[in-house]
């Protein structure tokens, strides 16, 4: 299952522009930050602007590793794997929250440091704009060889912009974390769908396209 050209290209062309956008907005607020900072040291509203800065950066990051995991064969693994080791991390992060994975697991044959980080982004969404003492669920499906991320949040007023880069429904985040899960999504032939229920969503991802049987 070999990385197409034009895959390639997309990835590139679209980290090259994400990591232009944010170098240098960055290296702005990290100067007044620490401008602020000498002023009033103990300005938790300056702490916070600190943070923000420290997350885009890690975005950046990602970014680059994918590209250099991109370079590199895909593998088999099971989906389960990557998703027990992301909830163990993520239950210490909130511990006021249930996780519950459930279903049958199965295998795909893909980058797994992409898939990795697409699981992420969509299980720290889930627990970040949760309810107090809310759940994440998580459901494997073997035979439609789906994922369904689950949470007990607010859900979603316009789902239809939801990838769209920058476009967020609160004060937190800076807006590209769903948008680059699209991206890799598309990239893989990950079909990725969003529900959003009165007291929750559920983003669906279908790998039908990278099992054994469709390659």
């Amino acid at each position: 299952f070999p990385v197409t050209i034009k895959a390639l290209k997309l990835t590139e062309e679209f980290s090259r522009d994400i990591l232009h956008d944010i170098n240098t907005p960055l290296a702005s607020i990290r100067l007044n930050a620490e401008i602020l900072r000498a002023k009033s040291p103990n300005d938790k509203k300056i702490e916070r602007i600190s943070k923000s800065a420290d997350a885009i950066e890690a975005l950046g990051e990602n970014l680059k590793s994918y590209l250099e995991q991109h370079k590199h064969s895909a593998e088999n693994f099971w989906i389960e794997d990557i998703l027990k080791e992301q909830v163990a991390s993520f239950e210490k992060l909130f511990p006021n929250l249930k996780y519950k994975i459930e279903g049958k697991n199965f295998e795909i044959f893909a980058h797994k440091d992409a898939v990795y980080r697409i699981f992420d982004n969509l299980i720290s969404n889930a627990s970040k704009y949760n309810k107090t003492n809310g759940a994440v669920k998580i459901k494997l499906d073997n035979k439609n060889k789906t994922v369904n991320i689950e949470d007990n949040g607010k859900g979603f007023s316009n789902p239809a912009k939801i990838f769209d880069r920058y476009y967020k429904e609160n004060s937190q985040g800076i807006g590209i974390g769903l948008h680059i899960v699209k991206k890799f999504c598309d990239e893989m032939k990950i079909k990725i769908e969003l529900k959003t229920l009165e007291s929750g969503s559920i983003f669906s991802l279908d790998f039908a396209k990278l099992t054994k049987g469709a390659l």
